[in-house]
């Protein structure tokens, strides 16, 4: 199914693997926390018009995604500034 709708993608980042989802497309795919992965999620995000990626700071884990999202519009909370 093809959406004209800009999607928003949530990365749940573990230090195997990241977890994505888009939304309104409600599509979920898992990739490896790797360079290969990284190109990976990068190509299926490619089907879409990406509106964000919000991700959640995750110490080394999320450092080299960052860097390979870095043409994307990426949003990382300061989890910091709920408290």
């Amino acid at each position: 199914m093809s959406y004209t709708l800009p999607q928003t993608i949530g990365i749940d980042i573990s230090k195997a693997t990241l977890d994505a989802h888009a939304y309104p497309a409600g599509s979920n795919q898992q990739f490896a926390n790797t360079a290969s992965g990284h190109k990976a999620l990068i190509a299926w995000l490619g089907q879409w018009s990406v509106e964000r990626v919000a991700y959640e700071a995750t110490g080394a884990y999320h450092r080299e995604l960052e860097q390979a999202l870095a043409d994307l519009p990426c949003v990382k909370p300061d989890l910091n500034s709920w408290r």
